[in-house]
Protein backbone atom coordinates (compact mmCIF):
# COMPACT_ATOMS: atom_id res chain seq x y z
CA UNK A 1 0.00 0.00 0.00
CA UNK A 2 2.81 2.04 -0.48
CA UNK A 3 2.67 5.26 -2.32
CA UNK A 4 5.30 6.67 -4.64
CA UNK A 5 5.66 10.06 -5.13
CA UNK A 6 2.79 11.01 -3.13
CA UNK A 7 0.58 9.27 -6.34
CA UNK A 8 -2.02 7.61 -5.47
CA UNK A 9 -3.71 4.53 -7.93
CA UNK A 10 -7.03 5.53 -7.83
CA UNK A 11 -8.78 8.75 -6.33
CA UNK A 12 -12.35 9.00 -5.51
CA UNK A 13 -14.49 11.35 -4.15
CA UNK A 14 -18.20 11.31 -3.54
CA UNK A 15 -19.09 12.84 -6.96
CA UNK A 16 -16.75 11.89 -9.91
CA UNK A 17 -14.24 8.75 -10.34
CA UNK A 18 -10.73 8.32 -12.30
CA UNK A 19 -10.98 6.16 -15.38
CA UNK A 20 -9.96 2.66 -14.35
CA UNK A 21 -6.48 1.43 -15.63
CA UNK A 22 -6.26 -1.64 -17.52
CA UNK A 23 -5.60 -4.23 -14.45
CA UNK A 24 -8.62 -2.29 -12.88
CA UNK A 25 -12.46 -2.77 -12.63
CA UNK A 26 -14.91 0.22 -13.39
CA UNK A 27 -16.11 1.86 -10.51
CA UNK A 28 -19.34 4.00 -10.70
CA UNK A 29 -19.48 7.78 -9.07
CA UNK A 30 -20.96 7.40 -5.89
CA UNK A 31 -24.58 8.78 -6.45
CA UNK A 32 -24.74 7.16 -9.95
CA UNK A 33 -27.12 4.44 -10.86
CA UNK A 34 -25.58 0.97 -11.22
CA UNK A 35 -26.77 -1.15 -14.21
CA UNK A 36 -26.03 -5.34 -14.33
CA UNK A 37 -23.03 -4.62 -16.57
CA UNK A 38 -21.25 -2.53 -14.15
CA UNK A 39 -19.22 -4.40 -11.75
CA UNK A 40 -20.27 -2.60 -8.56
CA UNK A 41 -23.44 -4.42 -9.14
CA UNK A 42 -23.29 -8.20 -8.29
CA UNK A 43 -24.94 -10.77 -6.28
CA UNK A 44 -22.63 -12.62 -3.93
CA UNK A 45 -23.23 -14.51 -0.65
CA UNK A 46 -19.58 -13.26 1.27
CA UNK A 47 -17.40 -10.86 1.18
CA UNK A 48 -14.75 -11.81 3.43
CA UNK A 49 -11.91 -8.78 4.22
CA UNK A 50 -8.18 -9.61 3.82
CA UNK A 51 -6.87 -6.12 3.82
CA UNK A 52 -6.93 -2.90 6.04
CA UNK A 53 -5.51 0.06 6.03
CA UNK A 54 -4.91 4.13 6.25
CA UNK A 55 -3.02 6.96 5.82
CA UNK A 56 -1.98 9.87 4.39
CA UNK A 57 -0.93 11.30 0.59
CA UNK A 58 1.67 14.22 1.88
CA UNK A 59 2.46 14.36 5.66
CA UNK A 60 2.33 12.86 8.40
CA UNK A 61 0.29 13.44 11.18
CA UNK A 62 -1.90 12.56 14.69
CA UNK A 63 -4.95 9.73 14.81
CA UNK A 64 -8.23 11.59 15.55
CA UNK A 65 -10.56 9.76 14.01
CA UNK A 66 -10.75 6.23 12.04
CA UNK A 67 -13.57 4.36 10.51
CA UNK A 68 -13.32 1.85 7.88
CA UNK A 69 -15.93 -0.86 6.62
CA UNK A 70 -18.12 -1.99 4.16
CA UNK A 71 -22.00 -2.74 3.55
CA UNK A 72 -24.12 -4.48 1.29
CA UNK A 73 -26.90 -1.73 -0.85
CA UNK A 74 -29.44 -4.09 -1.71
CA UNK A 75 -30.66 -8.02 -2.05
CA UNK A 76 -32.90 -7.51 -5.38
CA UNK A 77 -32.86 -9.91 -7.64
CA UNK A 78 -30.37 -12.07 -6.22
CA UNK A 79 -32.39 -14.57 -4.34
CA UNK A 80 -31.91 -13.30 -0.73
CA UNK A 81 -27.72 -12.92 -1.62
CA UNK A 82 -26.71 -9.58 -1.04
CA UNK A 83 -26.35 -7.27 -4.03
CA UNK A 84 -23.49 -4.58 -4.18
CA UNK A 85 -21.51 -3.22 -1.71
CA UNK A 86 -20.67 0.32 -0.42
CA UNK A 87 -17.13 1.08 1.17
CA UNK A 88 -17.88 3.46 4.09
CA UNK A 89 -14.42 5.44 5.38
CA UNK A 90 -13.55 8.10 7.77
CA UNK A 91 -10.12 9.20 8.26
CA UNK A 92 -9.04 12.66 10.50
CA UNK A 93 -5.64 13.39 11.45
CA UNK A 94 -6.24 16.30 13.62
CA UNK A 95 -6.77 20.16 12.66
CA UNK A 96 -4.02 20.08 10.17
CA UNK A 97 -6.05 17.81 8.11
CA UNK A 98 -9.23 19.52 8.60
CA UNK A 99 -8.61 22.32 6.62
CA UNK A 100 -8.55 24.85 10.57
CA UNK A 101 -4.45 24.64 10.11
CA UNK A 102 -3.62 22.83 7.23
CA UNK A 103 -5.19 19.85 4.69
CA UNK A 104 -4.28 16.67 3.77
CA UNK A 105 -5.46 13.92 1.46
CA UNK A 106 -6.48 10.54 3.45
CA UNK A 107 -6.62 7.39 1.77
CA UNK A 108 -7.69 4.31 2.88
CA UNK A 109 -7.83 0.48 1.84
CA UNK A 110 -10.04 -2.53 1.66
CA UNK A 111 -9.05 -5.76 0.01
CA UNK A 112 -11.25 -8.13 0.42
CA UNK A 113 -12.51 -11.79 -1.35
CA UNK A 114 -15.78 -11.92 -2.26
CA UNK A 115 -17.56 -15.64 -2.21
CA UNK A 116 -19.91 -16.18 -5.00
CA UNK A 117 -20.13 -13.08 -7.05
CA UNK A 118 -22.50 -13.15 -10.32
CA UNK A 119 -24.73 -11.27 -12.55
CA UNK A 120 -28.20 -10.43 -10.76
CA UNK A 121 -31.13 -12.02 -12.77
CA UNK A 122 -29.13 -14.52 -13.04
CA UNK A 123 -31.39 -17.04 -11.24
CA UNK A 124 -31.78 -18.06 -7.57
CA UNK A 125 -28.76 -20.05 -5.98
CA UNK A 126 -29.29 -22.18 -3.01
CA UNK A 127 -25.95 -21.39 -1.50
CA UNK A 128 -24.15 -23.30 1.36
CA UNK A 129 -22.22 -19.69 2.34
CA UNK A 130 -23.48 -18.31 5.44
CA UNK A 131 -22.60 -14.79 6.98
CA UNK A 132 -23.22 -13.31 10.20
CA UNK A 133 -21.97 -9.69 10.94
CA UNK A 134 -21.98 -7.23 14.04
CA UNK A 135 -20.09 -5.10 15.93
CA UNK A 136 -19.32 -4.19 19.21
CA UNK A 137 -18.11 -0.76 20.80
CA UNK A 138 -15.19 -0.74 23.31
CA UNK A 139 -14.94 1.84 25.35
CA UNK A 140 -10.85 2.13 26.07
CA UNK A 141 -9.45 2.91 29.06
CA UNK A 142 -6.15 4.22 29.86
CA UNK A 143 -3.24 2.42 31.42
CA UNK A 144 -1.81 5.08 33.45
CA UNK A 145 1.69 3.92 33.77
CA UNK A 146 3.64 6.15 31.63
CA UNK A 147 2.70 4.10 28.39
CA UNK A 148 -1.00 5.84 28.57
CA UNK A 149 -1.96 2.74 26.35
CA UNK A 150 -5.69 2.48 25.65
CA UNK A 151 -6.93 -1.22 26.00
CA UNK A 152 -10.51 -2.45 25.90
CA UNK A 153 -12.07 -5.83 25.26
CA UNK A 154 -15.59 -7.52 25.13
CA UNK A 155 -16.88 -11.44 24.83
CA UNK A 156 -19.34 -12.16 22.07
CA UNK A 157 -21.39 -14.72 21.70
CA UNK A 158 -23.29 -15.53 18.03
CA UNK A 159 -26.44 -18.24 18.06
CA UNK A 160 -25.21 -19.85 15.02
CA UNK A 161 -28.54 -21.37 12.19
CA UNK A 162 -30.50 -24.21 12.71
CA UNK A 163 -29.62 -27.21 11.16
CA UNK A 164 -25.97 -27.42 11.42
CA UNK A 165 -24.56 -30.86 12.28
CA UNK A 166 -21.70 -29.96 13.55
CA UNK A 167 -19.16 -30.65 11.33
CA UNK A 168 -19.19 -27.22 9.01
CA UNK A 169 -16.60 -24.30 9.19
CA UNK A 170 -16.90 -21.75 11.32
CA UNK A 171 -14.89 -19.27 11.26
CA UNK A 172 -15.01 -15.65 13.01
CA UNK A 173 -13.00 -12.77 11.87
CA UNK A 174 -12.21 -8.99 11.38
CA UNK A 175 -14.94 -7.33 9.14
CA UNK A 176 -14.60 -3.87 10.09
CA UNK A 177 -12.27 -1.50 12.64
CA UNK A 178 -12.77 2.08 14.28
CA UNK A 179 -10.93 4.72 16.54
CA UNK A 180 -12.43 7.65 17.91
CA UNK A 181 -10.70 10.20 20.05
CA UNK A 182 -13.76 12.83 20.75
CA UNK A 183 -15.34 10.88 23.08
CA UNK A 184 -16.40 12.79 26.72
CA UNK A 185 -13.65 13.26 28.87
CA UNK A 186 -13.28 12.73 32.79
CA UNK A 187 -12.75 15.51 35.14
CA UNK A 188 -8.65 15.25 35.60
CA UNK A 189 -8.72 15.72 31.66
CA UNK A 190 -6.87 19.37 30.82
CA UNK A 191 -8.99 22.03 29.36
CA UNK A 192 -6.38 23.34 27.23
CA UNK A 193 -6.50 20.15 24.76
CA UNK A 194 -9.21 19.42 22.55
CA UNK A 195 -9.39 15.67 22.32
CA UNK A 196 -11.35 16.00 18.62
CA UNK A 197 -7.10 16.64 17.12
CA UNK A 198 -6.12 13.35 18.38
CA UNK A 199 -2.61 11.85 19.61
CA UNK A 200 0.52 10.83 18.36
CA UNK A 201 1.04 7.15 18.95
CA UNK A 202 3.01 4.29 19.18
CA UNK A 203 0.87 1.70 17.90
CA UNK A 204 -2.44 -0.13 17.03
CA UNK A 205 -4.10 -3.39 17.71
CA UNK A 206 -7.32 -5.08 16.87
CA UNK A 207 -8.40 -8.74 17.21
CA UNK A 208 -10.45 -11.50 17.23
CA UNK A 209 -9.51 -14.42 19.34
CA UNK A 210 -10.37 -17.35 22.24
CA UNK A 211 -12.83 -18.77 19.83
CA UNK A 212 -14.82 -21.29 21.17
CA UNK A 213 -17.82 -23.08 19.54
CA UNK A 214 -20.65 -25.27 20.60
CA UNK A 215 -23.64 -26.70 19.43
CA UNK A 216 -25.59 -23.61 19.24
CA UNK A 217 -23.28 -20.81 19.43
CA UNK A 218 -19.57 -19.58 18.60
CA UNK A 219 -18.34 -17.17 21.30
CA UNK A 220 -15.31 -14.81 20.74
CA UNK A 221 -13.36 -12.18 22.31
CA UNK A 222 -12.91 -8.91 19.93
CA UNK A 223 -10.04 -6.35 21.74
CA UNK A 224 -8.73 -2.94 20.22
CA UNK A 225 -5.29 -1.28 21.52
CA UNK A 226 -4.43 2.44 20.81
CA UNK A 227 -1.21 3.26 22.38
CA UNK A 228 -1.23 6.75 22.73
CA UNK A 229 2.03 8.09 23.42
CA UNK A 230 4.20 11.73 23.98
CA UNK A 231 6.12 13.57 20.95
CA UNK A 232 6.96 17.41 20.93
CA UNK A 233 3.19 19.21 22.19
CA UNK A 234 2.99 19.71 25.80
CA UNK A 235 -0.34 20.26 25.72
CA UNK A 236 -1.27 16.92 23.90
CA UNK A 237 1.86 15.23 26.50
CA UNK A 238 -0.47 16.02 29.45
CA UNK A 239 -3.62 15.40 28.44
CA UNK A 240 -2.38 11.43 27.05
CA UNK A 241 -2.35 10.07 30.31
CA UNK A 242 -5.82 11.39 31.26
CA UNK A 243 -7.60 10.52 27.89
CA UNK A 244 -10.31 8.45 26.95
CA UNK A 245 -10.82 7.01 23.56
CA UNK A 246 -13.41 4.59 22.14
CA UNK A 247 -12.87 1.82 19.22
CA UNK A 248 -15.29 -0.29 17.37
CA UNK A 249 -14.41 -3.67 16.31
CA UNK A 250 -17.16 -5.01 13.23
CA UNK A 251 -16.85 -8.76 13.49
CA UNK A 252 -18.08 -11.61 10.80
CA UNK A 253 -18.73 -15.01 11.16
CA UNK A 254 -18.45 -17.76 7.85
CA UNK A 255 -20.58 -20.64 8.22
CA UNK A 256 -19.78 -23.14 5.45
CA UNK A 257 -20.09 -27.01 5.12
CA UNK A 258 -17.60 -29.12 3.24
CA UNK A 259 -14.85 -26.90 3.83
CA UNK A 260 -11.20 -26.81 6.26
CA UNK A 261 -10.00 -24.30 7.61
CA UNK A 262 -6.68 -23.24 9.14
CA UNK A 263 -4.57 -20.75 10.97
CA UNK A 264 -1.42 -18.92 9.14
CA UNK A 265 0.59 -16.86 12.17
CA UNK A 266 3.52 -14.14 11.58
CA UNK A 267 5.67 -11.92 13.39
CA UNK A 268 8.55 -9.57 12.86
CA UNK A 269 10.44 -6.67 13.73
CA UNK A 270 10.63 -4.39 11.08
CA UNK A 271 13.06 -0.81 10.48
CA UNK A 272 13.29 1.72 7.92
CA UNK A 273 16.09 3.99 7.76
CA UNK A 274 14.80 8.00 8.83
CA UNK A 275 12.09 9.45 7.02
CA UNK A 276 12.69 12.46 4.89
CA UNK A 277 10.89 15.62 5.52
CA UNK A 278 9.88 16.39 1.80
CA UNK A 279 6.54 15.72 1.96
CA UNK A 280 6.28 15.09 -1.52
CA UNK A 281 9.18 11.98 -1.30
CA UNK A 282 7.97 8.43 -1.51
CA UNK A 283 7.51 6.63 1.44
CA UNK A 284 10.40 4.87 3.01
CA UNK A 285 11.66 1.53 0.87
CA UNK A 286 10.23 -1.82 2.36
CA UNK A 287 13.32 -4.10 3.37
CA UNK A 288 12.66 -7.70 3.37
CA UNK A 289 10.88 -9.35 6.26
CA UNK A 290 9.38 -12.91 6.98
CA UNK A 291 5.60 -11.70 6.27
CA UNK A 292 5.46 -15.37 4.10
CA UNK A 293 4.14 -18.00 5.87
CA UNK A 294 1.83 -21.12 4.74
CA UNK A 295 -0.43 -23.55 6.60
CA UNK A 296 -1.76 -26.89 5.48
CA UNK A 297 -5.61 -27.59 4.85
CA UNK A 298 -7.02 -31.36 5.00
CA UNK A 299 -8.30 -32.69 2.16
CA UNK A 300 -6.60 -30.46 -0.63
CA UNK A 301 -9.48 -28.41 -1.24
CA UNK A 302 -9.25 -26.60 -5.10
CA UNK A 303 -10.81 -22.98 -3.57
CA UNK A 304 -9.13 -20.84 -0.73
CA UNK A 305 -10.05 -17.74 0.91
CA UNK A 306 -8.22 -15.96 3.66
CA UNK A 307 -9.59 -13.03 6.20
CA UNK A 308 -7.70 -11.38 8.70
CA UNK A 309 -8.44 -12.28 12.40
CA UNK A 310 -6.10 -10.15 13.81
CA UNK A 311 -3.18 -7.44 13.59
CA UNK A 312 -0.56 -5.65 15.88
CA UNK A 313 1.47 -2.60 15.73
CA UNK A 314 4.09 -1.67 18.66
CA UNK A 315 6.66 1.13 17.54
CA UNK A 316 9.65 2.16 19.44
CA UNK A 317 10.50 5.80 18.80
CA UNK A 318 12.47 8.14 21.72
CA UNK A 319 11.37 8.50 25.08
CA UNK A 320 9.87 11.73 26.15
CA UNK A 321 10.20 12.76 30.06
CA UNK A 322 11.33 8.87 30.80
CA UNK A 323 8.23 6.94 28.67
CA UNK A 324 7.96 5.45 25.50
CA UNK A 325 7.76 8.03 23.12
CA UNK A 326 5.35 8.35 19.82
CA UNK A 327 5.13 9.68 16.74
CA UNK A 328 2.85 11.76 14.14
CA UNK A 329 1.91 8.41 11.67
CA UNK A 330 1.81 8.94 7.94
CA UNK A 331 0.50 5.09 7.23
CA UNK A 332 -0.73 2.15 9.21
CA UNK A 333 -1.68 -0.96 6.78
CA UNK A 334 -2.19 -4.73 7.05
CA UNK A 335 -2.64 -6.80 3.83
CA UNK A 336 -2.95 -10.62 2.85
CA UNK A 337 -1.39 -11.08 -0.28
CA UNK A 338 -0.22 -13.69 -2.51
CA UNK A 339 -2.26 -16.61 -1.79
CA UNK A 340 -1.59 -19.47 -3.43
CA UNK A 341 -2.71 -23.49 -3.44
CA UNK A 342 -0.48 -25.68 -3.87
CA UNK A 343 -0.01 -29.79 -3.69
CA UNK A 344 -1.42 -31.58 -1.00
CA UNK A 345 -3.54 -28.98 0.82
CA UNK A 346 -0.75 -26.71 1.51
CA UNK A 347 -1.51 -23.02 1.30
CA UNK A 348 1.38 -20.32 1.03
CA UNK A 349 0.43 -16.55 1.77
CA UNK A 350 2.17 -13.25 3.00
CA UNK A 351 1.02 -11.23 5.59
CA UNK A 352 2.50 -7.85 4.94
CA UNK A 353 2.31 -5.33 7.94
CA UNK A 354 3.69 -1.63 7.01
CA UNK A 355 3.71 1.23 8.74
CA UNK A 356 5.24 4.53 8.30
CA UNK A 357 6.21 8.38 10.15
CA UNK A 358 7.36 9.79 7.23
CA UNK A 359 6.57 13.53 6.46
CA UNK A 360 7.05 16.81 8.15
CA UNK A 361 7.53 15.81 11.80
CA UNK A 362 9.66 12.47 12.08
CA UNK A 363 11.69 11.94 15.19
CA UNK A 364 13.95 9.23 13.66
CA UNK A 365 13.63 5.76 11.45
CA UNK A 366 10.51 3.55 12.19
CA UNK A 367 11.17 0.40 14.39
CA UNK A 368 8.00 -1.78 14.70
CA UNK A 369 7.18 -5.04 15.83
CA UNK A 370 4.35 -6.79 13.31
CA UNK A 371 2.00 -9.68 14.64
CA UNK A 372 -1.25 -11.18 12.73
CA UNK A 373 -3.15 -14.14 12.31
CA UNK A 374 -4.77 -14.86 9.43
CA UNK A 375 -7.49 -17.82 9.05
CA UNK A 376 -7.68 -19.60 5.98
CA UNK A 377 -10.87 -21.99 4.70
CA UNK A 378 -10.91 -24.01 1.92
CA UNK A 379 -13.11 -26.20 -0.20
CA UNK A 380 -13.60 -28.22 -3.36
CA UNK A 381 -16.94 -27.88 -4.57
CA UNK A 382 -19.99 -25.06 -4.72
CA UNK A 383 -19.19 -21.35 -4.70
CA UNK A 384 -16.23 -19.99 -6.67
CA UNK A 385 -14.46 -17.24 -4.83
CA UNK A 386 -13.26 -13.76 -6.59
CA UNK A 387 -10.33 -11.35 -5.40
CA UNK A 388 -11.48 -8.13 -5.08
CA UNK A 389 -8.85 -5.98 -7.28
CA UNK A 390 -9.79 -2.10 -6.60
CA UNK A 391 -7.83 -0.42 -4.22
CA UNK A 392 -9.82 2.62 -2.60
CA UNK A 393 -7.90 5.69 -2.26
CA UNK A 394 -10.07 8.36 -0.69
CA UNK A 395 -9.90 12.37 -1.44
CA UNK A 396 -11.57 13.58 1.33
CA UNK A 397 -11.96 12.96 4.77
CA UNK A 398 -15.38 11.27 4.96
CA UNK A 399 -16.67 9.55 2.02
CA UNK A 400 -18.73 6.31 0.38
CA UNK A 401 -18.11 4.81 -2.95
CA UNK A 402 -19.32 1.57 -4.61
CA UNK A 403 -16.95 -1.27 -4.31
CA UNK A 404 -15.91 -3.09 -7.67
CA UNK A 405 -16.97 -6.61 -6.76
CA UNK A 406 -15.61 -9.17 -9.63
CA UNK A 407 -17.93 -11.88 -11.72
Amino acid sequence: MRLVGGALALLLTPSCSAPPSADEPAVTDAGGDATPSDPTDRCFDALVPSGLGFGWASLNHRISRLDLGWSPTGDAGCGGAMRGATLAATFVGGNFTTGAFGTDQPFVLLDAFVVGARAPGSGDVASPVRTIRGRETLDLASQIDGNADNVGEARVVVPLPAGLDGTEVVEPFLDAISLHTDVPQGADYPANYAQADGYTTRGIAFAVDSIVRDAASVSFTVRARFGLAQADRPDMNAAIPHARTRAAVGWQVLVLGGATSSAAIVAYRQEYPAATTDPTAPLPPVPSTSTATSTTLPGAPTRAIAALRSFSFALSFPEVAGAPGGDYMREYSARIEGLRLAEGGRVELAIDGYASNAGAVPRGPTRYDFAAEAVVVGWSAGPDAAFVPGRFDFTVPSTTAPMALAP
